[in-house]
């Protein structure tokens, strides 16, 4: 019997497809298009087997494609496309709520599909606030929700709001300061930004802003003038999510640049963000730089992190290597340069890189162990927090994640050979690639509890990102419940944050109890409250048992979905 997740897989792949091939296409070439994706989905639909399951998401969409058919048969109909798109969205959310993260994606691709059918924001705004409205504002919702998820599943509705853009940015604005996950969702206002700046590129300055545009931008500036003034609950401010919008705001904000540079100075941020403050503050050219530079690296005692960011961009320029690698040698494959001079850090990878050189040839062939190299150097050293990422999802889409997460945790553990920031790197490292072959080194660091907080941390959420999503679910021995429920009283808050995100997503039997103690003890902190609020939401509206064959999504997430509603 074919599943709810299978459908909802076929009809996202079709609806993603059908995006890709309307792009630029004149209007005549999209009604073409659009009537052939709309025959690809109806032979798919009356493929899978007519199940109980499932049919309000056959019989009721298979009524609407034969009106869509006759709708898009009519030549000279202006608001064609317009109904066509308005029939196809009302119909995919007739049936209330999305049930999990790949229908809410679904939905979100056809609203985005509508939208950009409108002529204008009058159009636009009539089309929000019509008869469609509340299936409008349902999805954004529900996206929103879904971004709170692991990155594999968060990142597609991350991109969809991303595509929204105007409609999605008010609704984002209220998102971080309603969840205690909204701080994800603070992503889909970097990729607007970065589209703008991408038209722009290679314009003079005052290159005129496309139609839309300009709204678009000063929404979004409202939005992180606000996040600035009044920040909201942030488990994991290291990630440095608001440092990354800001650094691909336009240059007109005049206020952004010493926003940066405050994070950049400020002792009580993660250091981890402060790094990456300190890389945008570079790349941005801010005003006294080198200054700023020999005055936060020059810190002494736990803030190593800042002492080698300030030494990687203090030797940038003529005096870096082009990358972190040195061409190979007849006797080696590629090593690290010893860059920058008198650091410890290049030696400590050395020794993940010197595993990758180990690994078995079926699990990792010569023929990308280079490129492998090249990627795991870059998601460990960098201080670029985008670059990291993008690193670590080609490691994913290469499926060398599982051979890569075994060398690195290869990682040397002596305090004396790696600096604390590398040993928190490492552990996000892990945490990111999201596979079993990182689980064991993150439990080790929780079951021990011993090292710094910022590990903990680290570790404790990666257990979460891991086993919080797809098939890992069922695992449910991976989870270290005993030792994430004593995380859930460490001294420092950030251990704290990640233990009751890691109970609640991969929802342990055995956590409701340790979760509902911190829910209502006055002496905890705010925001690792509302996590735990949040996951004993997770518990109380569990409807269905944990399935392992829904694709990109949690089954049941219709549980996470209004967690936090």
């Amino acid at each position: 019997m074919a599943s709810r997740a299978e459908l909802a897989e076929r009809m996202g792949k079709r609806e993603s497809n059908l995006h890709a091939s309307l792009y630029g296409r004149p209007s005549a070439d999209r009604a073409t298009i659009t009537r052939s994706f709309l025959q690809d989905l109806e032979r798919a639909l009356v493929a899978l087997p007519q199940a109980t399951e499932i049919e309000p998401h056959i019989r009721r969409p298979l009524a609407t494609l034969v009106g869509l058919r006759e709708e898009l048969a009519e030549e000279g109909d202006a608001d064609a496309g317009v109904r066509v798109h308005g029939a196809w969205f009302g119909e995919l959310c007739a049936t209330g709520p999305a049930r999990d993260a790949v229908e809410a994606i679904v939905r979100g691709e056809a609203l985005r599909d509508l939208v950009q059918e409108a002529r204008d924001r009058r159009e636009t705004e009539r089309l929000l606030t019509g008869p469609l409205g509340e299936h409008a504002r349902q999805t954004l919702v529900d996206l929103l929700a879904v971004t709170g998820l692991p990155p594999t599943v968060g990142a597609s509705a991350i991109n969809v709001l991303a595509r929204l853009g105007l409609p999605a940015v008010a609704e984002i604005g209220r998102e971080v300061y309603q969840s205690p996950m909204g701080f994800r969702s603070l992503r889909a206002l970097t990729r607007m930004l970065w589209r703008v700046r991408l038209r722009r590129a290679g314009h003079a300055e005052g290159f005129p802003l496309a139609s839309g545009e300009r709204e678009l931008l000063d929404e979004i500036e409202d939005v992180l003038l606000a996040v600035e003034e009044r920040p909201p609950a942030d488990p994991y401010p290291a990630t440095g999510l608001v440092v990354e919008a800001l650094r691909f705001a336009p240059a007109e904000w005049d206020w952004v640049d010493a926003a940066i540079v405050a994070r950049a100075r400020d002792g009580e941020r993660p250091v981890r963000e402060r790094m990456f403050a300190l890389a945008v503050a570079a790349d941005r050219a801010v005003r006294d730089v080198d200054s700023l530079l020999a005055d936060v690296g020059g810190q002494p005692g736990d803030e190593e992190g800042l002492a080698w960011a300030a030494a990687v961009l203090s030797h940038r320029g003529d005096q870096a290597p082009a990358e972190w690698l040195a061409p190979p040698s007849s006797v080696h494959g590629r090593r690290l340069w010893p860059w920058p001079p008198g650091r410890p850090e290049p030696a400590a990878v050395q020794v993940v890189l010197d595993a990758l050189d180990d690994a078995d040839p079926a699990l990792l062939p010569g023929s990308v162990r280079d490129g492998t190299k090249v990627l795991v150097a870059e998601a460990l050293l960098t201080l670029d927090e985008t670059r990291r990422r993008r690193a670590l999802d080609v490691l994913n889409v290469a499926h060398v994640s599982g051979v890569a997460a075994t060398a690195i945790s290869a990682m040397p553990r002596d305090p004396d050979r790696v600096p604390r920031w590398l040993r928190e790197r490492t552990a996000f490292v892990l945490g990111y690639l999201q596979g079993h072959d990182s689980l064991p080194r993150l439990r080790e660091i929780v079951a021990a509890g011993t090292e710094h907080p910022a590990v903990l941390h680290a570790a404790a959420w990666g257990i979460g990102d891991t086993c919080g999503t797809g098939a890992w679910r069922t695992h449910r021995h991976c989870v270290p419940v005993d030792d994430l429920a004593a995380l859930l009283r460490h001294p420092a808050p950030g251990p704290r944050h990640a233990a009751a995100y890691t109970l609640g997503v991969t929802r342990q039997p055995g956590a409701r109890p340790a979760l509902a103690d911190v829910a209502t003890d006055p002496h905890a902190d705010r925001t690792t409250v509302a996590l735990a609020r949040w996951g004993l939401r997770v518990f109380d509206t569990e409807r269905v048992k944990a399935r392992a064959d829904a694709p990109m999504c949690l089954p049941d997430s219709r549980t996470y979905l209004h967690a936090d509603r």
